[in-house]
């Protein structure tokens, strides 16, 4: 009967053993890969904001044009169900846009563009290595270093280093980072922290692709194609649309003057 537990004992501690290198792989793969994401993330949100400053202000000026030539050519023809529809349409378009546009305005100019330091980068990986979720004993546990990776997340994509080395300290400091040390509870806590492990490096796998297939990641490409061409992908659309505003502004100020109803154009 000893020899039976003994045994029991040792295949329990040489399958702890294999968890926990699996686990620390599983660790060291996720840190890298909620890095990416969040630097991802951090940049296609600047890039967003760089995109309307510089293409979205001249693509609001040509929504607000149309919309104001659809509204005349409503009038003008009152008996035109569909031109009153369309007119409605146009200017809701372009007051939803003039919002976006009052917001990245509003952003400060360094909020355009997400180069994070090698500094910043290695203090994210280490306090998502010491406060990840993955890493809890239980789920208050979890629910606990979920609410402080949501500060880390948010500091590390405001590029707030300051921020997140205070945040990573207090919590160092905390009671909350002392783990307790079990025997089956080990194991049974190991079990759960890599099924976990794998589950959040598939929402990851998921988030990127989400990203990916975003409007801002392929102008994140094309831009990089276009500055390998010695080309400046944004200025280029906002000089485009800029001729465009010039060209349906000439169509509106004929318009205001009472020129005849033109039709059979497309806006």
């Amino acid at each position: 009967m000893t020899v039976s537990i003994e045994r029991t004992a040792s295949q329990e501690q040489r399958e702890l053993e294999r968890l926990k290198k699996e686990l620390n792989k599983l660790e060291t793969d996720l840190v890298q890969h909620e890095l990416d994401l969040n630097t991802l993330s951090a940049e296609l949100k600047a890039l967003d904001l760089l995109y309307i400053r510089k293409v979205g202000i001249q693509l609001i000026k040509l929504d607000l044009i149309d919309a104001r030539i659809a509204e005349i050519l409503a009038k003008l023809n009152p008996e035109d169900r569909a031109a009153e529809k369309r007119a409605q349409e146009a200017r809701k378009h372009a007051d939803e846009k003039t919002e976006e546009v009052k917001t990245a305005q509003a952003a400060p100019e360094e909020e355009t563009q997400f180069k994070p330091s090698e500094s910043l980068r290695a203090l994210y990986r280490e306090a998502a290595k010491r406060i990840h979720p993955d890493l809890a004993c239980d789920e208050d546990d979890r629910d606990l270093r979920t609410r402080w990776m949501v500060e880390i997340n948010a500091a590390y994509q405001a590029g707030n280093e300051a921020r997140l080395q205070k945040l990573f300290e207090d919590w160092e400091n905390s009671p909350e980072s002392v783990q307790g040390t079990g025997t089956n509870a080990d194991l049974e806590r190991m079990i759960r922290k890599v099924a976990r492990a794998k589950e959040r490096l598939q929402e990851i796998q998921k988030d990127m692709e989400r990203l990916r297939n975003s409007f801002a990641y392929t102008l994140k490409m094309r831009i990089r194609a276009a500055k390998k061409d010695g080309r400046d992908l944004l200025e280029d659309m906002a000089q485009k649309v800029t001729k465009q505003v010039e060209r349906k502004q000439t169509l509106l100020d004929d318009l205001l003057k009472n020129s005849p109803p033109i039709s059979g154009i497309d806006w």
